[in-house]
């Protein structure tokens, strides 16, 4: 198999379950469409970035690959220069460990602009009408080069990873082909 970048997608992905990146990529699994991926492409990063009161320029979908790193991604908004911050829009609000794959396809997304863009001071998720503001410094850095990295592994991977049940599975499209419910 040809190495596949690993994306923000399977970032978002291995941290809400590590089987879900390898489903996808190495058996060439798509959920249908949901109504929240139907939603979330209506909301405008530009409309939450002037809400914001963001630094102009804005660039928004912003194709970022980056081959030494191995990774890939379009992040929502850019916004500044010189020192930069990045906006990843999400139509639903998420707490709790419900936030944290989200949160970590940010810093992957801080990690591709601050190694391609410039000096990344800040990333914004904002989600349902809340905001997560993260400070982007070495060790949100570090915390998403590790991510990078341990999806790689996965996606490189002939093998599933170990998946275990939780209740996630109860309402996951692909728990009819996960490891964890052989």
């Amino acid at each position: 198999m040809a190495e596949a970048a690993v994306t923000g997608t399977a970032v978002k992905d291995y941290s809400y379950c590590p089987a879900l990146p390898w489903l996808k990529v190495r058996l060439g699994l798509r959920e249908p469409e949901t109504w929240g991926m139907r939603a979330g492409r209506s909301l405008r990063a530009s409309d939450v970035a002037y809400k914001l009161g963001l630094e102009r320029p804005w660039l928004e979908e912003v194709p970022l690959r980056d081959r030494g790193l191995g990774a890939a991604g379009v992040v929502d908004l850019v916004s500044g220069s010189g020192r930069l911050r990045v906006l990843e829009v999400k139509a639903f609000r998420a707490a709790g460990e419900r936030l944290r794959p989200f949160a970590n396809q940010l810093k992957f997304y801080a990690l591709l602009a601050n190694r391609l863009l410039g000096r990344v001071r800040e990333a914004y998720l904002y989600h349902g009408g809340d905001l997560l503001a993260l400070e982007v410094d070495g060790h949100v850095l570090r915390e998403a080069e590790e991510l990078v990295a341990r999806v790689r592994d996965v996606l490189e991977s002939e093998e599933p990873p170990r998946a275990y049940r939780s209740e996630r599975c109860s309402s996951c499209w692909f728990r009819r082909v996960c490891p964890a419910w052989d």
